[in-house]
């Protein structure tokens, strides 16, 4: 009595099953953050990213752009200026490999523990924040030094005006994030929420808004910058830097190689892009699946029952039932 997928009897037992979990208030809608082909329209996954030829080197330019601080009373100490007769603009530095991104920015990330200092620009007449050692800017003077803790909480200047995005009441704000590195760039990490799995995840946590700019090919929807309308998403990267340069706010680009995935089926380059998807909620029935697993179910051989199976149910994370393939 094997059972076979494409049996009637299989896929009713299915339709059942999830009927059960649909009654009982555990599936729901969200997103999931994967690889994605605007060429194939459509999620890659795991697997196929990891087999052969699938990462290839490029050499793309990488951008460092400047977020203009909104300084006010309850955050003046942290920008503290040692000359208070300069108005200076303060703007925080992020650095990012996806120039094209930058029209979607939610938030600025920073590690809480990270040492940050406040430099002069006495060409440009401004302060500039990053992390301590970081390289970019370096040849500026330090003003004032600070923790990234310091730093959370404070707004900024949007680069772009964004509809579901501009005026969002958590929107362009600094927050803490245990991603955050001083390996390369600035010490501070440009957020769009949609397009990164540690932006999303963050945006959950934190109640961020999500809205997506890119259509199921690649290029901009309505939602984007006028200038950005109908542009594939890679061929912006260019328009992005062109507007932001214009405005004053790309303190440097630099040439960049480094390895970037591409699709195994037409070499297409992909790009990270949280996809509507179904949910059960795992962590919901987590604990009597605990409780089941501790009184009602006998284990061969018996160590899988408090090791194996247990450790795997404490660190499930939501069921991800969807699929979207080519």
């Amino acid at each position: 009595n094997s059972y076979k997928t494409m049996d009637r009897q299989y896929m009713e037992s299915v339709w059942w099953a999830f009927k059960q979990l649909y009654k009982k208030g555990l599936v729901y809608e969200g997103r999931k953050v994967l690889l994605y082909c605007p060429r194939c329209e459509t999620p890659v996954s795991n697997f196929e990213v990891a087999m052969d030829n699938s990462y290839k080197e490029v050499i793309e330019e990488t951008v460092t752009a400047k977020f203009r601080v909104k300084i006010n009373d309850e955050r003046r100490g942290v920008v503290a200026i040692a000359n208070k007769e300069r108005q200076w603009p303060v703007f925080l530095l992020a650095w990012t490999t996806t120039p094209w991104t930058l029209p979607g920015n939610v938030a600025l990330a920073i590690g809480k523990d990270v040492e940050y200092s406040l430099f002069e620009d006495n060409e440009k007449k401004e302060y500039i924040i990053r992390a301590s050692d970081s390289p970019v800017g370096r040849e500026l003077g330090s003003v004032q030094r600070f923790y990234g803790r310091d730093l959370v909480g404070l707004e900024y200047e949007p680069l772009f005006e964004v509809a579901g995005i501009a005026g969002h009441e958590k929107a362009h704000k600094v927050y803490a994030a245990d991603f955050v590195t001083t390996d390369e760039g600035t010490g501070i990490v440009h957020t769009a929420v949609v397009y990164g799995e540690d932006d999303y995840n963050l945006g959950l946590k934190e109640g961020l808004p999500v809205v997506p700019m890119l259509d199921e090919r690649g290029h901009f929807n309505e939602k984007a910058p006028e200038f950005l309308r109908g542009a594939y998403f890679e061929k912006a990267n260019k328009l992005v830097m062109e507007d932001l340069q214009s405005r004053g706010l790309l303190f440097c680009k630099k040439a960049s190689e480094h390895s970037y995935p591409h699709c195994w089926r037409c070499s297409n380059k992909l790009f990270y892009n949280a996809i509507p998807a179904w949910f059960v909620n795992v962590r919901k029935i987590k604990k009597d699946l605990l409780k089941s697993n501790e009184k009602e179910i006998n284990w061969y051989p018996e160590h899988l029952k408090l090791g194996r199976y247990a450790k795997s149910v404490e660190s499930a994370p939501d069921w991800n039932i969807s699929r979207n393939r080519y």
